[in-house]
């Protein structure tokens, strides 16, 4: 019979052994052995023994695959986790092969070794391991997974605490014991001292000795003596724990003013600074990325944190000196240089500035993100990619091990907004921010220790032990993956065609520097010689970095005046003003002190487990199977132990050692933290079975999530259905026995099916009645499912669903049609179009209006385009207080005429604003009177005249009187100061009939001048087209009221045009047409719709509701001048002269020449807004659309932009408007103008209309009397017959209170609170859109409390995603 041998190794940690029973199945080429025990009559697989076995077989089983593990309970003994590290098999031909494990196995589990020999992906022939290598990554990728902790940070491991992890990445219990032990000794040490929460101040620096007596190293004993010392503190640049950041200055900064006279004292005798430069003597220390990044409030008040500058100088006897110090970034009176020769506690309090930055950098970036977050993302790559048998992940994996434990529980306990860390002067916002600038302008480079020091000049400056002992290192590292990788990988087109390798570097790329291209790390591997550097960066920041910048902290920063993570007082602004209590006041008080040491005790204490404790170069885990890998490490280990014994042998003859980058002291892997959670075996036994190679059915997760308004939830049954690539699932009802489905909640549900479904199509949603209630329709949020292969799709639905639908949902990722390959797809996509555009239809207004919806009333809309329940009531009630406010008072409905202009102001009391109450003010002046033409709520009809029209006869003498002296009219044009409103559009429309009688609406003409003071001035007013007798030239030197009269004819114009054209056509109906067509050309899966249904989402309510209430006759727009039949008429015209480039605003401003003129804010913030929007959009529609051609052939994008040009500008190619695309381009203007259009515009032509129309003499859509036709002829009496009655007034006063009132529901131009994108890439464009707008936000609030007249409209807070009111 054939024999095989099998030794089988159990681990040497605590608890490792077992009493269970331990079954192998060997595997070959040639068949299989029977299950057989592993059982020699004694005690087996005692911790740390290695047992002999023998397996007999009838024949040889050939080339040996695959050892199959087992293992069964022991009589009634309770689970004890077997800790497995290898089996060695001897075959009846005499190889010898090793599988390793090195993993706990529990009872159910079957785990299958593959053999030691490292193999590639397309190294693999045989069926079954090409079978176990895919099942293998698929499992792992489902348990392994991506989580972002911060945006613009490094992604995470998705474990939220350490007991989530397997237990062969976690620490073992004598570690974790030791860990927690050094912890609470610790804490009690300082309790009983009475430190620890002590909000006392220190009395005196000498009173901190008294921390900790015993716990003390040589180095932080020679801290606390020589602290103060320059030559000392320039050292700890070079090879303290942040020897990162210093670099040779060559030109000093322009924001650093050092002068010669400031610094000749500190440098050589006869020598000066520009010398000193040119000979390479002077270093530069700038922490400018803290410029701006706000620190954390304490007591109320906000810290401070110094974006600080630091000069060194390096003396004759190599001695680095601080000789200049500037706290912030701008020099300033309050900001001056400190220098050596100031008083003591001046330059003592400048540097404890520069080192707080410090090291509040060094924790956040260079020790917590540099290395232990960018390893993680390398071990989550590793886990996720190569399967344990890759020859990469038996050379990365041990210097991983330690890594998710380490930041898992790190995160809490240091890190998390409740940690140590949040404790600094930045706090965890601060941190935040501060690594996210940094990884923002990281490189490759930077990372890569040789082309570091390079970069800062640092090759040649004496005693840098960091930079001698570090290169070594990486040349030792170099060296050795370079044997490894050259071994695996012969040549180049190996490389390239490891498609496990591309995968590996590219989630790197994606997941640690976010796809960064600029920062120069590789998104795939081309050589040889790129995978040889990166590994080489990989495992020198894993080990010798880390050693760097954590194993010092405990000797710098226990004595905490040399190095603070806080500091109290803000920095001193002038000198001589400070003394040792300053220095004290600024220091951390009692508690936080001793918070601060032991927390750098415990980062820095060694510990005495050797399991965990593994120097670099040691690999207690055998993987390599090959004898050539092995000899590669044993040369590996023989060249560290080579320079261990150069650097301790340098370091005896040093004042103060180097000691960090000793070989003896450089881990593997990061093994420091804070705290330890005990491990306990048995708590994960569930979820290590998910970890490896068995899965009894396929299990899919879901997370349903209710809305958040009122009666969203449902007593109903609710059923999904999954389909995926490989079959569908049963319907199944999803109840946790219990009231599921309540408003604003999220429920988990677990759904089987006997197999994965594969590649997860659609989910299936239906709503069945409970018993006999009555229907209540459910609000559908989204739905999450996490399949059994670990994908997280998201299944975006908003919206409700009543009894009988049938609602199919597609997977979150953005799908063009021709994109869709899968048939059930493609039938889903055809069917809901056709569905909609059954539903949404067309319908015509006007003749040469643009077309609207169908839906008579809003009652007929589906639920998710309705106002939510408590804003429609909001809304209602709104109307319902105005007006029973106005009945009480007996002004609605009144047909008296006004008395006197002040009687108007008792319409509303309490309903004012202050623009309304300044109105009511400054109605009557010119210069109030002209700038609404340019920031009040029509800023789109004036334009720049540099030529009078033939029709409007101003002569140099009419207005010479209201110029600048000297000037005339025709050089006030030539300079561009002369401004025209024409209203020609307007003449010959007839307005309503009034009691009988025709009332009048002017075609008006107005001049204006922008006079040396930059006040825009009417200076001449014609209300008819046509000159004549009967139609004077109106001047500001006529009568008061007949001056009056002809601006309020004109404000009537505008007021007409306004409301009818500028704010309901050319946002409400131009709005209108493009959310109809978005629904009828786009499913919910194109990424358009995506990006655009949030923009409007209350159009189509708000429109058909105005269609009814507010411009149908009857209705308040209908009491106008013009009344319903007048304004069709000029929305009729408008439309016919209406362009494309009019809508777009840069283009709109350039037409009518207002580029340069002074206070036109709709301008300034408009073109701002603009540009953020085209930003966000451009992101988004070449992230989806990445060359023209896929433009041209998207048929459902095509059909969109047609319906629009057919239904909104009626086919009319005259206006420039596009009735297809070629281009991408023409994709992101168009969807610019549209999403401007709906928000932007919208907010500013609605949101100041009670302002600016609430006081009717300064705006009224209604005028009774005709217009004068001679001067001299009028008086306040018959301004006061012209103006609309009392309850005309009131009526018009209350539709302006209605359109600009605030309502709670406001969503906010840049929110999206329905999660419709699942790709990484549009969520993180969306954040930088909302972080652009924030920034807008804070600097038009910032100018506007520098005015008398704000101008408000446009601030994205105030302006809503979609026209809603």
């Amino acid at each position: 019979m054939a024999e095989y041998k099998l030794a089988v190794t159990t681990g040497d940690m605590a608890n490792a052994g077992t009493f269970d029973h331990i079954h192998v199945t060997l595997i070959g080429t040639k068949g299989e052995s029977e299950r057989t025990e592993l059982d020699n009559f004694g005690v087996d697989f005692k911790t740390g023994t290695a047992g002999t076995y023998t397996l007999k077989t009838s024949l040889s089983l050939g080339e040996l695959l695959l050892v199959k593990v087992e293992k069964d309970p022991f009589f009634i003994l309770p689970e004890d986790e077997w800790f497995c590290s290898k089996i060695v098999v001897m075959t009846p031909e005499g190889d010898v092969i090793l599988f390793p494990c090195y993993r706990w196995i529990s009872r159910g589990e079957l785990v299958e070794l593959r053999g030691g020999k490292a193999m590639k992906v397309f190294e693999e022939d045989h069926p079954l391991l090409i079978d176990h290598r895919k099942k293998e990554l698929t499992l792992k990728k489902s348990f392994y997974q991506w989580k972002i902790l911060a945006e613009g940070l490094p992604h995470i491991n998705n474990f939220n605490n350490v007991s989530e992890l397997p237990a062969e990445v976690r620490f073992s219990d004598s570690r974790s014991a030791e860990l927690l032990n050094t912890k609470r000794i610790t804490g009690l040490e300082l309790k009983i001292k009475g430190l620890l929460g002590s909000a006392e101040k220190w009395e005196s620096i000498e009173d901190m000795k008294k921390i900790f007596r015993y716990k003390t190293t040589k180095m932080s004993e020679y801290v606390e003596e020589h602290w103060k010392e320059d030559d000392f503190y320039g050292s700890q640049f070079l090879n303290g724990f942040n020897p990162n950041v210093i670099k040779r200055c060559s030109e000093l900064p322009p924001n650093f003013p050092v002068t010669e006279e400031m610094v000749k004292p500190f440098l050589e005798k006869g020598s000066s600074l520009l010398k000193e430069m040119q000979k390479g003597n002077i270093f530069l220390y700038d922490q400018k990325k803290m410029d701006g990044i706000p620190a954390r409030a304490y007591n109320g008040e906000r810290l401070h944190v110094t974006a600080g500058l630091c000069l060194f100088h390096l003396n004759s006897k190599n001695k680095l000196m601080p000789i200049a110090i500037q706290l912030h970034q701008q020099p300033s009176e309050e900001n001056p240089i400190f220098l050596p020769s100031d008083s003591e506690t001046d330059w003592l309090l400048a540097k404890m500035f520069i080192k707080n930055a410090d090291s509040l950098d060094h924790q956040a970036v260079h020790h917590l993100m540099n290395t232990h977050f960018l390893i993680e993302v390398c071990i989550i790559a590793t886990l996720r990619s190569f399967p344990v048998v890759h020859p990469l992940y038996k050379l990365l994996f041990p210097h991983f091990r330690y890594t998710l434990p380490i930041n898992t529980g790190g995160r809490k306990s240091l890190f998390g907004p409740a940690g140590a860390l949040n404790k600094s002067s930045l706090g965890y916002d601060g941190l935040i921010e501060l690594m996210r600038r940094s990884l923002s302008e990281m490189t490759y480079s930077s990372l890569c220790l040789p082309e570091n020091i390079t970069a800062r000049g640092l090759e040649s400056i004496p005693n840098f032990y960091y930079r001698d002992d570090g290169l070594k290192l990486w040349n030792i590292i170099n060296s050795f993956v370079r044997a490894i990788v050259e071994y695996y990988y012969p040549s180049d087109g190996e490389v390239c065609k490891d498609t496990e390798l591309q995968d590996w570097i590219s989630e790197i790329f994606t997941h640690g520097f976010l796809g960064n291209r600029a920062s120069g790390f590789p998104e795939c591997f081309h050589t040889v010689e790129e995978v040889i550097k990166f590994i080489t960066l990989i495992i020198f920041t894993a080990t010798v970095q880390h050693a760097a910048v954590n194993n010092g902290q405990y000797d710098y920063y226990s004595w905490v005046p040399n190095a603070s993570l806080l500091l109290h007082k803000p920095p001193p602004t002038t000198k001589g003003q400070t003394s040792m209590k300053t220095v004290l006041e600024t220091l951390p008080n009692v508690g936080e002190t001793v918070s601060c040491v032991a927390m750098a005790w415990l980062l820095s204490e060694k510990y005495s487990d050797q399991a965990s404790l593994v120097p670099l170069g040691r690999y207690p885990e055998e993987r390599f199977d090959e004898p050539a890998p092995k000899q590669m490490i044993e040369r590996f280990q023989a060249e560290l132990s080579h320079l261990s014994e150069e650097i301790a042998a340098r370091n005896s003859e040093l004042e103060v050692p180097y000691t960090y980058l000793n070989p003896a002291e450089t881990e593997n892997s990061r093994v420091k933290r804070i705290t330890r959670d005990r491990d306990r075996k048995q708590e994960l036994t569930q979820q290590r079975r998910k970890t490896w190679i068995r899965v009894t059915m396929a299990e899919y997760k879901l997370e349903v999530t209710t809305g958040d308004m009122k009666y969203a939830g449902t007593w109903d049954k609710i059923f999904v259905t999954l389909f995926g690539t490989k079959g569908q699932s049963e319907r199944t009802e999803l109840d946790n026995y219990g009231l599921d489905f309540t408003e604003h909640a999220t429920g988990t549900y677990t759904l089987k099916t006997s197999s994965s479904l594969g590649t997860l199509l659609l989910v299936k949603v239906e709503k069945d009645p409970f018993c006999i209630l009555p229907e209540d329709e459910w609000y559908c949020s989204k739905i999450v499912v996490t399949t059994p292969e670990g994908d997280v799709i998201l299944f975006p639905c908003h919206r409700w669903i009543s009894r009988g639908e049938l609602v199919e949902l597609r997977g979150g990722k953005a799908m063009k049609v021709f994109e869709d390959d899968h048939p059930l797809l493609i039938d889903h996509r055809k069917k809901e179009l056709t569905l909609k555009k059954s539903f949404y239809q067309w319908k015509i207004m006007a003749e040469g209006l643009l077309h609207i919806n169908n839906f008579n009333d809003v009652s007929e809309l589906p639920a998710e385009l309705r106002f939510s329940d408590s804003k429609s009531n909001e809304v209602l009630n709104t109307q319902k207080i105005t007006g029973l406010e106005l009945m009480i008072k007996g002004l609605l409905g009144s047909a008296e005429k006004w008395e006197r202009i002040e009687d108007m102001k008792k319409i509303f009391w309490f309903k004012t604003t202050t623009m309304s109450e300044y109105v009511k003010e400054h109605w009557k002046e010119d210069d109030f009177y002209g700038s609404q033409f340019l920031n009040g709520p029509n800023p789109m009809v004036i334009k720049r005249c540099s030529e009078l029209p033939l029709n409007f006869p101003v002569k140099e003498e009419m207005v010479k009187p209201f110029l600048e002296k000297g000037s005339s009219l025709q050089r006030e044009m030539e300079k561009g100061n002369i401004f025209l409103y024409d209203q020609k559009k307007m003449d010959g429309i007839p307005a309503r009939i009034c009691n009988g009688e025709r009332l009048h609406v002017t075609a008006g003409l107005c001049l204006f001048y922008l006079n040396p003071k930059n006040k825009l001035m009417p200076i001449a007013i014609q209300l008819h087209q046509q000159p004549s007798k009967e139609n004077p030239i109106f001047l500001p030197s006529d009568s008061e009221t007949d001056w009056l009269l002809a601006k309020m004819f004109i404000k009537n114009a505008d007021a007409m045009d306004h409301e009818s054209v500028h704010h309901l056509m050319n946002t409400h109906l131009m709005t209108e047409v493009c959310a109809i067509a978005t629904l009828r050309s786009f499913p919910v899966i194109h990424p358009l719709y995506k990006l655009l249904f949030p923009h409007f989402r209350d159009n189509l309510f708000i429109n058909i509701r105005a269609n009814t209430a507010l411009l149908a006759p009857g209705q308040p727009l209908d009491s106008c001048s013009f009344g319903f039949e007048g304004l069709i008429e000029l929305m009729r015209r408008s439309l016919s002269e209406m362009t494309y480039s009019s809508l777009c605003l840069p283009e709109n401003i350039t037409a009518r020449g207002l580029e340069s003129i002074p206070n036109f804010y709709y301008r300034d913030d408009g073109l701002k807004l603009w540009k953020i929007i085209n930003s966000f959009v451009r992101a988004i529609v070449e992230y989806y659309y990445p060359s023209d051609c896929e433009v041209c052939k998207d048929t459902e994008l095509q059909d969109w932009i047609s319906e629009i040009f057919t239904h909104g500008f009626l086919g009319k190619k005259a206006s420039g408007f596009p009735e297809c695309f070629h281009t991408v381009e023409e994709v992101i203007k168009v969807i610019t103008m549209v999403i401007f259009t709906a928000s932007a515009q919208h907010a500013a032509v609605n949101n100041g209309q009670y302002d600016y129309f609430s006081w009717m003499p300064n705006a009224s859509l209604l005028l009774h009397n005709p217009p004068p036709t001679t001067k001299g002829q009028t008086s306040m009496n018959t301004i006061l017959e012209t103006l609309p009655n009392v309850g005309e007034t009131a009526s018009f006063a209350a539709m302006a209170w209605m359109l600009s009132s605030k309502y709670t529901e406001m969503v906010p131009l840049g929110t999206y609170p329905d999660e419709r994108f699942d790709e990484p890439a549009p969520k993180q464009m969306i954040k930088q859109f909302q972080a652009e707008l924030s920034y807008l936000s804070e600097e038009i609030t910032a100018r506007n409390s520098k005015l008398e007249v704000p101008y408000t409209y446009l601030n994205p807070t105030q302006i809503e995603n979609s026209p809603a009111i």
